[in-house]
Order: structure tokens, then sequence, then C-alpha cells
């Protein structure tokens, strides 16, 4: 599937359900960052802007706070914790029964909303399904994200069932805690597949045009 396919590709590019009610959102960034970044910088900076409109941010609305004690991580805390515990037990049987989970996606959803063991992976409350044609990256925030850890890259491309929006936590290494809370991962659209071709100049009259601009 070609990059002009995908421009032509239906607006809906994928399904999202929430089983959490509400703890993590999908939401658009504006490019000068909710005005925190003046107008002129923002129009001066190409990969500003860029970077902003990438994708769909996944925003966490509950604060968790992690530690690190003899080299093992563990939940501190989390913002209405029992509320979001009591949703996950609720929750998990009915996605069960009904198929929508199972295999090791049960096996870690059933150990609840963060998962230390290991490593560290937190589950949104969000599942995702792309439309024919596409996939979904997950990863971190390029711009304005906390430095004190970052997101594993996952490709989301089972168009089958829907997908457990999983992240997994990278600690940086000198950090011994942390919270997570608001913008941390991006959730972008590709092409299921991407061509290429190789071909002169000769056959390409469009990007001589543009080369033709530049100079």
């Amino acid at each position: 599937m070609t990059l002009a396919a995908v421009a032509r590709a239906p607006l809906v590019a994928f399904d999202v359900v929430d089983v959490l009610d509400g703890f993590a959102t999908l939401c658009r960034r504006a490019p000068t960052l909710g005005g925190s970044v003046p107008v002129r910088v923002a129009q001066a900076c190409v990969p500003l802007l860029e970077g902003n409109a990438w994708g769909y941010q996944i925003a966490i609305h509950r604060r968790i706070e992690l530690r690190r004690r003899f080299g093992a991580w563990s939940v501190v805390g989390i913002d209405r914790g029992d509320e979001v515990a009591r949703l996950m037990r609720a929750t998990v049987p009915v996605l069960v029964a009904e198929g929508t989970l199972r295999g090791d996606w049960q096996r870690r959803l059933e150990r609840g909303v963060v998962d230390t063991r290991g490593s560290i992976s937190l589950f949104t409350g969000l599942f995702v399904r792309p439309r024919d044609g596409l996939r979904l990256r997950q990863s971190s925030t390029a711009n304005r994200r906390s430095w004190a850890f970052s997101v594993g890259e996952a490709i989301l491309d089972d168009r089958d069932g829907l997908c457990p929006v999983v992240l997994d936590i990278l600690p940086a290494a000198n950090v011994d805690a942390f919270a997570i809370e608001g913008e941390i991962a991006t959730l972008a659209v590709l092409p299921a597949r991407v061509s290429f071709a190789r071909c002169g100049l000769g056959d390409a009259p469009d990007r001589r045009r543009r080369d033709a601009r530049r100079r």
C-alpha cells in the first residue's frame, strides 16, 4: 500500500473502546502545545509542528507513582486506585467471557492495571482495532515528555479483534522514583504495507520540478 493510498483511505482509521471509564483517553495536540510555545517559534520550526501533529496522544488521568527499591519496582500509589481496581475486577471476566480477552493478554490483565513483575507495563483501559490496510504504532511522545521514563515501541496490526493498549514503561537508568500522569505515549496510524520503487529523474518529472524550485 502506498502513502498516496493511505491519504485516500476512509477517515475512520481504527476503532477504540474504553473499558475503564476514562482512566486514559486519546487526544490531539495543538502545534503550539496549548499556547506554551510562541506562534512565531512554532511557525519557524517545522519539526516542532510535525512532532506535535503526529498521531494521537495517550493521556493518563490517574496519577501513578512508582519506586525502585533493592533493584525491584513497585507501585507506591494510584489516584483513586480502589476505584480502578474494582473496574478491573468487574471488566476482565466480562471480556474473557465474550472472547475479547484470551491467552497471554488475559493473564496480563488479570494482574491489574500496573504490572511490575520483571518489567513495568501499564494497561490504559483502551482497546483498539485498525481498519483494513492500516496498522497502529505505539511509542513515546516526541515533545514535552518526562525524561524519567520512556515507552517501548509496539505495532498493533490485528484487524480480527480488539487489542488492549498496554504500554511498556522503561525507566531511565538513573531514576529510582517517578510518576506517570498526563500525555505519556503516542498512537499513530501507519499503512499496513509500504512499497518503494527506484527510477531515474527522467521518469520522475514531479521530483525534478520540486528540486528546481528549491534551487
